[in-house]
């Protein structure tokens, strides 16, 4: 696991930090660009690329099966004023 804060593996006690990561690998896909995995070339959804510009209609729909792809069981991706939300495992997770 990554700590969110510094971006540096999170340690505790002397260890690293083992845990669920599913929220880390949903964030590192949202905001890779496409060829940024090489063995995996077409994941990435780009999302800085949308800031003041208009998004991409079929983006939610593309985002979702990038995420799946993953591993990550996404039921819905939802972008709305500026906030994405994500619903996977019975949670909603808003980036934003």
């Amino acid at each position: 696991m990554t700590d969110p804060e510094t971006g540096d593996l999170k340690v505790n006690a002397g260890r690293l930090a083992v845990g669920d990561t599913t929220a880390q690998t949903a964030e590192c896909v949202l905001r890779a660009v496409r060829g940024e995995f090489k063995e995996h070339p077409l994941i990435g959804a780009e999302i800085l690329k949308m800031l003041g510009g208009s998004p991409n209609p079929m983006w939610k729909a593309d985002a979702k099966t990038m995420l799946q792809a993953c591993g990550v069981s996404v039921s819905r991706v939802e972008m709305k004023d500026g906030q994405i939300t994500i619903e996977y495992n019975g949670e909603n997770n808003t980036i934003g």
